[in-house]
């Protein structure tokens, strides 16, 4: 776990950083102890610049989940010698068939979007190639098993990016609690840092928070191949999905252990 911390020195003039999405108004200077400060807290701190002693530190929290929702890419690919209306015709009439039976299979059509088209002329080859890619949403992880068996005999030719991640909703509310863990992570680090220096901690004077982090999780990459009857079906492994927050806080201390 990487960290910051820095201790001002004694009569540095120091100001606190408003930092978006925390709590208006001004924390208290005064008491040995921090006042507790929920997740909205955490958003709009404003502290007035005095002279003061200060020490900053970085904390780190992540929280692991199951993801809700899996993200796919599928391509169909087209080519011919004479020319290209031909390769669009062919990308047309596969993409046609692919779309169909995914939205037969329950896939909304607005969770299916183009993600690249291409045609052009390859001249090493001597003729015109196509492709045009989709983007597919599933909302039922357990069921992508399923929808990649189900495009490799649609008319897909080539499956990658299988990612496991979730839902907005689902990432704000984690992205809430690692927030928490954060905070209460760079409170110990400063704790740690104060006591070996024998001074005392004081109130924070800025916190500063990062943008979420969500590590999805990759699946794998493939090349379609139509599934032969009889054949087993695809099966994945979820695995996990983090959302990691960092919080940098500035606190105030004086000389002297904390009581």
């Amino acid at each position: 776990m990487n960290r910051r911390t820095f201790i001002g020195l004694a009569g540095a003039s120091t100001a606190a950083v408003a930092t978006a999405g925390c709590l208006s108004g001004t924390l208290g200077s005064t008491g040995s102890e921090p006042e507790e400060m929920s997740v909205d807290d955490v958003e709009n701190l404003n502290v007035e610049t005095t002279d003061r002693n200060t020490i900053e530190v970085q904390g780190v929290g992540a929280i692991g989940t199951e993801p809700n929702k899996a993200e796919l890419s599928a391509a169909v690919e087209a080519s011919d010698r004479e020319n290209a209306s031909n390769v669009v015709q062919e990308l047309a009439t596969g993409s046609e068939q692919l779309t169909g039976a995914l939205e037969e299979y329950g896939i909304p059509a607005d969770s299916i979007t183009t993600e690249w088209y291409s045609l052009g002329e390859n001249s090493r080859k001597n003729r015109f190639e196509g492709e045009h890619r989709f983007r597919i949403e599933v909302q039922d992880p357990d069921s992508v098993g399923e929808v990649i068996d189900l495009m490799a005999d649609s008319g897909a030719d080539e499956i990658r990016r299988v990612n496991f991640t979730i839902t907005d909703d689902k990432r704000s509310t984690l992205y809430d609690q690692a927030v928490e863990r954060a905070v209460e992570d760079a409170r110990e680090e400063a704790q740690l840092y104060a006591t070996a220096a024998d001074v005392s901690l004081g109130d924070p004077v800025s916190i500063e928070t990062s943008q979420r982090n969500v590590s999805p999780h990759r699946a794998f990459e493939l090349t379609a191949a139509s599934g032969d009857a009889g054949a087993p079906t695809t099966e994945l492994e979820t695995g996990q999905v983090t959302v990691t927050a960092t919080a940098t806080i500035e606190y105030e201390f004086t000389a002297g252990e904390e009581e």
